[in-house]
Parts: C-alpha cells; structure tokens; sequence
C-alpha cells in the first residue's frame, strides 16, 4: 500500500514536472480480492494511512504541505473493484461472449449484484471445495473459490474453446467496452464502482450516468462530511 500511495502523490504533487504537465485529477483503482472480502474498511485505512506517510515523509514544511493536502482531497481519489475487475464482465453478457465463453451460458450467480460475486454452478462447485480444502490446510480458511470470478472465468472459457484467458491481452479491451449500463442496471446497487462514477460525476459536474448512489459505499463519504477532514476527494 505505501508504495501505491507513493506512485499516486507523486502523479499529482511531482516537484521535478512543469505545473501544465501535472494532471488534473488522480485516481487509483485497485482490486479488493478475496483475502478482504469481508474487510474493505480495513483495505481503505491501509491506504488512508499510507498516504499520510507518505506526505510526512517528504518533510515539506507546513505550508507547502497543506497545499499538497488539499490538492489530494479536490483532485486525488481511492476506488475499489469488488473483489476483481473480471467480476464486471459477469454483468455483461456481451462482454462474456467476447472473452470466449459460450452464448446462453448459465452462470448460477446467487446475486444481480456482481460486487456480491458467488456462483453455484454445479459443473464449477466441486473444483472449489477441492481448492477451499487445501486453502485451509494452508492456513487460509477464508478462502472461497466459489466467489473468485478471474478463476471462474477461466474454468468457462477453457470449458467451451481451448483459449486461455489473459488478464492483459483479453481482460484490458474487455473492460475498456464493458457496458455498464447493463452491469449497473437500476435495481442493482453495485455500491464500489456506483460511487466511482459518482466521484467521476462530482469533479465533471454532471449526472452520475448509473443514476443515484443506491446504497452506502465504503468509498465515499456521506454528503454530510466534512470535506476538509478529509485526506483524498472520498476518503
């Protein structure tokens, strides 16, 4: 984490470029991944307060510090992908096909909601209790395979094609077309990337295009907060 937020402060605050050359806004998107599932709050903090370390490390003096401090709270945000980018591509059926995996697929998700990512898929669940087991034997009891969708991804498209799914020659284009008019559909509340495009929204001044945030996101703050306690744009 501190080497992100080393890399995201010095894309903004880069003493060694030219005003015109630094950027407008930052923003770091991360996987949450399966280890956190249940711990999101827990991967903000880290990176909350690798932030913080990294502004005290560069020991700048007390004004040209609160300069940097507020141009990360109006130009610097932290997102998550919940717990993976190819949990997106569920929400999609386009996108599926495109990656390889066969058309009317079923793919047994128990939820609309791909950030809540488990599948039932009989053909699949016998592979992840396999693999749950020999987690825990390793002393990872909080593993769930069954909710892992780049692993179940892979089990459908090698299933139908002899292709191998690649995270940066197919997952990269995948996700630069991905509809999210249809992964974000109005009943679904998709809190994480909902509050992504509502940050998005916010420093553009327009209209979330996936509507209104619909439930509590844990990365954005409450309209109610006070910006200026902030340490980035939503954190």
């Amino acid at each position: 984490m501190l080497s992100l937020a080393r890399v995201v402060v010095t894309e903004l605050w880069n003493p060694r470029s030219r005003a015109s050359e630094r950027p407008d806004l930052v923003v770091c998107v991360d996987d949450l991944e399966i280890a956190n599932l249940d711990q999101p709050q827990v991967v903000i903090e880290q990176f909350r307060v690798s932030v913080e370390r990294e502004i005290r490390r560069r020991d700048l003096g007390s004004t040209t510090e609160e300069r940097l401090r507020q141009r990360l709270r109006e130009s610097c945000s932290f997102h998550l992908l919940i717990p993976m980018v190819e949990s997106y591509f569920f929400g999609d059926q386009a996108a599926l096909l495109r990656l390889g995996v066969a058309p009317a697929t079923n793919t047994h998700l128990r939820s609309q909601d791909v950030e809540l990512f488990e599948t039932t898929d009989p053909s699949w669940l016998p592979s992840c209790e396999r693999i749950n087991i020999a987690k825990e034997a390793r002393g990872e009891p909080w593993w769930r395979e069954q909710c892992h969708p780049k692993h179940y991804l892979e089990h459908l498209i090698s299933r139908d094609t002899p292709k191998i799914y690649d995270e940066v020659a197919d997952g990269a284009p995948a996700f630069e077309s991905l509809d999210w008019s249809a992964v974000g559909r109005p009943e679904i509340a998709l809190a994480c990337v909902m509050a992504l495009f509502e940050d998005f929204a916010d420093w553009f001044e327009v209209t979330n295009p996936l509507g209104t945030l619909k439930a509590p996101a844990p990365t954005y703050p409450p309209r109610t907060a006070r910006r200026d306690r902030l340490v980035l744009r939503n954190l």
